[in-house]
């Protein structure tokens, strides 16, 4: 394995695409922890300062699409989201007139479709970033990296940087990696726009991305504020704009984010400033611009999550304000191609770069994994409404499948299977067989298994720390179950047997009757359990690493720190495992998908 790259602050020149607004634009890398922009040599002929008139500039936005470029569904209709996407942005360009327009996305633009398994799982099992590619047809201006595009490691983060994203890919907080090179990202973009120069600069969640990655043990990041104080000051005095592309979030309890990042902003610089964000799935401005997310003068925006808006923001810059003009969100229309309604669709868009690449995935989606299922407990519908309230059957299914193929497949000896609540986020349809497609669309996201060793006085706390996430019958109303809830409760194999009493409060909340293999938990007393799980809760995720939890009417519970036990990277995907227990299966697989009872839930 290569030593980490060293960090080292350079600038260079790049080509705009053939539709930007920039006239020029340039890549800065920086040190995070050393040299600063003040110590770089500065391109020749910068402009000194900014014009007299104003700059009109309509951006924009996407976050979180999570791969969502296109939703087929033959009976319904297909929703080309990128089509509609790309048909929009253009036409905003082709009637730009004196306004300039730009395109970003803030990250998280893969993991949570079945086109990610064009990614593969190495650098020679890589085909394509549909995303990326995606994003380059369209003229993306730039993007940063989400925590969901180092889910497959960075060798294959690697070459979809390389090979699929003609736009720069921004994070100005990694730290050092064994892996990627500053030729494969930037900390910033400056460029001008009729005189003006504006910086982008990109940040990084450091509380969910996958970091010590099996092909890149050196990886890891730092802190938005220690970025941020290193470099922006300086790069500030040198821009009349600076756009934040932010995947740190709105409004995250106990967290930098982005309101904390605005007011940093406005404290810290003093030129206009804008935050661009994604991480939180949060629909900003849905009805105009709101001033409520506006933070010192530094307004935030956002645009929802899973390709469902694409934001737009106009602005107008003076040599030290930023006027809001308008602010939106535009629905992605669903089943557009069987609607009557009408709707702006780039078709030769589609046909050019999106369909040569689904044809490369036809044969994977449409493989038949079960026959037609009647069993309602496995729909959309129910599965989000009991995903963290209780025990769930799809989830009995999966983890009961890892168990049984855990030595098979897996070679390895296993007492408790665990899947994270938030990684289930869908269901199966009634009176139609299911496909990978439809599989892929319940468990999208790329957790590889880790086998992690405790004691049973380990496992008795972590399925206590395990209770208090519940979600309780008193905050239902007052939450979105079918959004996501980041507590990190877990479900558990049918080895796991236990009981909670939640009490008036999760501080009273207790676990009773835990039993392992049929056995009370005690009479496993002084031997080693091993736990299997995926590497995003192993890692510490959702609360697992010590920290105290964000719960109903308290956050002074701590939870427990799995990420601090021994633990071994296994290397197979989560969902993979379960699709080849399905494949495995000489009866419907699905029979076995109920609620039997292994979690009780009482009030007492």
């Amino acid at each position: 394995m290569p030593e980490a790259s060293p960090l080292t602050a350079k600038i260079e020149k790049v080509a705009p695409h053939q539709d930007s607004a920039f006239q020029r634009l340039y890549r800065i890398n920086v040190s995070t922890t050393a040299q600063t922009v003040a110590d770089l040599p500065w391109p020749s002929n910068w402009p000194e300062q900014s014009p007299q008139e104003s700059l009109q500039l309509r951006l924009f936005h996407l976050n979180d699409i999570h791969s969502k470029v296109m939703l087929p569904d033959p009976i319904k209709g297909d929703t080309r989201v990128m089509a509609q996407v790309a048909a929009r942005v253009k036409q905003a360009r082709l009637n730009a007139a004196d306004q300039a327009v730009l395109f970003l996305s803030a990250g998280d633009d893969h993991t949570g479709e079945v086109y990610d398994e064009l990614l593969g799982y190495s650098a020679e099992s890589f085909v394509k970033s549909l995303t990326y590619h995606a994003f380059s047809g369209a003229g993306l201006d730039a993007a940063t990296l989400g925590n969901h595009e180092f889910d497959r490691g960075n060798r294959v983060l690697q070459q979809a940087l390389q090979r699929d994203a003609a736009f720069p890919v921004l994070s100005a907080n990694i730290a050092a990696s064994s892996v990627l090179t500053q030729d494969d990202y930037a900390a910033a973009i400056i460029g001008t726009i009729n005189g003006w120069r504006v910086a982008i600069f990109g940040l990084t969640s450091t509380a969910d991305t996958k970091t010590h990655l099996p092909d890149d043990p050196d990886f890891r990041l730092v802190p938005a504020q220690t970025t941020l104080e290193n470099f922006l000051p300086a790069l500030a005095e040198k821009v009349d704009l600076v756009i934040a592309l932010s995947h740190l979030g709105y409004q995250q309890q106990g967290v930098f984010g982005d309101q904390q990042l605005a007011e940093w902003l406005a404290q810290h610089i003093d030129v206009p400033a804008i935050v661009v964000g994604g991480h939180s799935h949060t629909r900003l401005h849905e009805q105009g611009y709101s001033k409520d997310h506006q933070y010192a003068g530094v307004p935030v925006v956002q645009a929802g999550s899973w390709g469902s808006h694409l934001g737009e923001v106009q602005l107008q810059v003076n040599a030290d304000t930023l006027n809001v003009e308008r602010a939106e969100l535009h629905p992605i229309v669903a089943h557009d191609t069987k609607t009557t309604a009408p709707v702006l669709v780039d078709e030769a868009y589609q046909a050019q770069v999106i369909a040569p690449v689904l044809a490369q995935v036809d044969a994977l989606l449409n493989e038949q994994l079960a026959p037609a299922q009647e069993n309602a407990a496995l729909t959309k519908p129910e599965v989000l409404a009991q995903r963290y309230v209780g025990e769930l059957a799809l989830a009995n299914f999966m983890t009961d499948a890892i168990y049984q193929q855990s030595k098979q497949s897996l070679a390895t000896d296993v007492d408790v299977v665990a899947v994270n609540a938030s990684s289930i986020v869908g269901g199966l349809p009634l009176h139609t067989p299911i496909t990978f497609a439809q599989w892929h669309s319940v468990m999208p996201y790329a957790d590889s298994l880790q086998r992690i060793e405790l004691t049973p006085a380990q496992l008795r706390e972590l399925v206590q720390s395990n209770a208090q996430r519940i979600v309780r019958p008193e905050e239902r109303d007052s939450l979105d179950l079918t959004d996501f809830i980041n507590r990190g409760f877990l479900h558990f194999s049918g080895s796991l047997r236990y009981r909670i009493a939640l009490g008036s409060t999760p501080t009273q909340t207790r676990v009773t009757d835990i039993t392992l293999h049929g056995k009370p938990l005690s009479a496993f007393e002084g031997q080693t359990l091993t736990l299997l799980v995926g590497d995003y809760i192993a890692s510490g995720n959702q609360g697992w690493r010590g920290q105290n939890l964000e719960l109903w009417q308290t956050n002074a519970i701590k939870g427990f720190d799995l990420k601090a036990l021994p633990r071994t990277h296994l290397g197979p995907q989560f969902r993979d495992v379960v699709v080849d227990a399905m494949r495995a299966s000489a009866t419907d697989p699905l029979l076995q998908a109920k609620r039997d009872g292994r979690l009780h839930v009482s009030t007492d």
